[in-house]
């Protein structure tokens, strides 16, 4: 959950740049876009504005002949009006059109074409306004086209002014023709701009994410293999490998995570084997080949059963070795039997068959643990006796009311019924059968070792019975490699 988060918190960090940055780029273009867009409209308006008025004086409809005709303000508003409704046709945003005249009290209008009644930027034909020249907004001029904002004593609104009519004597028109919209207009235009650099810093915002998310997750990798690393070897988890590649920092840090884990192994194989010596002092049959036989074969099997029920590679492998690992073990629970049952060279009675038992017992015991493997290896000294159909021991033996001591654990009752069928844990089911495999295989001092195909008709005729039906199939199988696997410790280096 810590990775997640931290890579969350680093994802947040690129997108909140990316963000930020788009988020300043958006500021300054949304300022110069608006400038921009004021300076274009501002010059398109005056080029309309321009070509309005010149069909006005085309048609000798100047302000001061139209002052006082109503029936020529009535031809200069049909025209605009056409004019004005050819424009809007062709989407533009002009609402309004009117002819004014300066008077005493502001301007007069002398004609008006309306498109957007609801919003009218300019009053009605034979009313007066007020513009007011106060910056940034303009006032109208006589001499000169004029373009931008004007502010009304009635509203705001955007255009451009031209002058119109015959030059008195001092140059100036007799009034001007006003190309304008409503200024709400205006600004539900440049609000579609926004909204559209809001869309965009909204696709910068995801790109964002998504481009820190991936980052975070090259930029931790490292970490998160370490740390995974580091908790699969605190669950002693010893077969972990990484894969190495990365920069060669990087790859020089995983090859010495191998080596370390590869280290580990090897110390914890050695303990094993110590271990092994002991039981080998107090049982000599338990000799050091014996049980590396046993963890062989076990393996083989347990190969076959993952041909049957894949895993992950990396969960395979650290099976694999807990397995081989945990066979090794199996008998441990031997250094704490008597010797007059141990070194009894002929069939043990009733009794010392009893008191063996508690062997499997005390195994658990000492190789009680938390972690995986030692719950594995505890798993199989405690079970590698119990048989598929229930008879074997010590099922559900009481251990923890022996609280560890050892005395109390060799009185121990041994149920009469052992785990039956899958109760019974995989790799215990796998070590039985190499187990008896390896007893039936080998030289005792009691015995020779049997000929192949009776080893093989004595496992079957268990299937079902002593043995997992199913590993007793994939033993048979794989029964070159068994014996391969058999073959690699024979019992004469030890003197047998």
């Amino acid at each position: 959950m810590r990775d997640v988060s931290l890579r969350a918190r680093v994802a947040a960090v690129v997108a909140l740049a990316a963000i930020a940055c788009a988020g300043v780029m958006g500021v300054v273009g949304m300022g110069i876009t608006r400038v921009r867009l004021e300076e274009v409209a501002g010059g398109a308006a005056e080029d309309v504005a321009t070509l309005l008025a010149d069909d006005l004086i085309s048609e000798g409809l100047t302000p001061d002949r139209i002052a006082d005709d109503p029936e020529l303000q009535r031809r200069a508003a049909q025209q605009l009006g056409h004019q004005l409704r050819r424009l809007n046709g062709a989407d533009s945003l002009w609402t309004n059109v009117s002819v004014l005249k300066p008077v005493d009290a502001g301007w007069l209008v002398l004609v008006q074409a309306d498109e957007g009644e609801s919003d009218r930027a300019i009053r009605r034909a034979g009313e007066t306004i007020r513009i007011l020249d106060e910056a940034p907004r303009k006032a109208p001029s006589l001499t000169e086209c004029v373009r931008g904002r004007f502010l009304t004593d009635l509203n705001e609104w955007f255009g451009a002014v031209v002058p119109l009519g015959t030059e008195a004597s001092d140059g100036k028109a007799t009034g001007v023709l006003a190309l304008t919209m409503h200024m709400e207009e205006a600004e539900a235009y440049v609000s579609d701009v926004r909204q559209s650099m809001l869309l965009g810093l909204a696709g910068a915002a995801i790109v964002g994410l998504g481009l820190g998310w991936w980052c975070a997750g090259v930029i931790l990798r490292p970490i998160e293999v370490v740390r995974a690393f580091a908790a699969r070897l605190g669950r002693r988890e010893l077969g972990t490998r990484v894969e190495v590649r990365g920069a060669p920092e990087m790859r020089r840090l995983l090859g010495d995570m191998n080596a370390l884990a590869e280290d580990l192994a090897r110390s914890e194989l050695r303990l094993h084997e110590r271990t092994v010596r002991m039981a080998e002092m107090r049982d000599p049959k338990e000799t050091g080949p014996h049980v590396k036989r046993v963890s062989g074969v076990s393996v083989e099997i347990f190969e076959g059963w993952l041909a049957r029920h894949p895993l992950g590679t990396q969960e395979a492998a650290v099976a694999r070795e807990t397995l081989r690992a945990a066979a090794v073990l199996h008998d441990v629970g031997k250094v704490a039997i008597e010797d007059a049952v141990l070194k009894k060279p002929g069939k043990l009675d009733e009794a010392e068959y009893d008191n063996m038992k508690h062997h499997s017992v005390i195994g658990g015991l000492v190789l009680a643990g938390d972690d995986a493997r030692d719950q594995a290896a505890r798993d199989v000294a405690l079970h590698h006796h119990e048989r598929w159909d229930g008879r074997g021991y010590p099922g559900r033996a009481d251990i923890a009311s022996a609280h560890g001591d050892l005395t109390l654990l060799r009185q121990l009752p041994i149920p009469t019924a052992g785990l039956a069928g899958t109760e019974i844990p995989l790799f215990a089911r796998i070590v039985s059968i190499a187990d008896v495999f390896d007893a039936l295989s080998s030289r005792r001092s009691y015995k020779d070792p049997w000929p192949e195909e009776k080893v093989l008709q004595a496992i079957r005729e268990e299937s079902g019975k002593a043995f997992d039906p199913e590993l007793v199939e994939i033993f048979v199988e794989r029964f070159d490699r068994v014996k391969a696997a058999w073959a690699r410790h024979p019992d004469q280096a030890h003197g047998a």
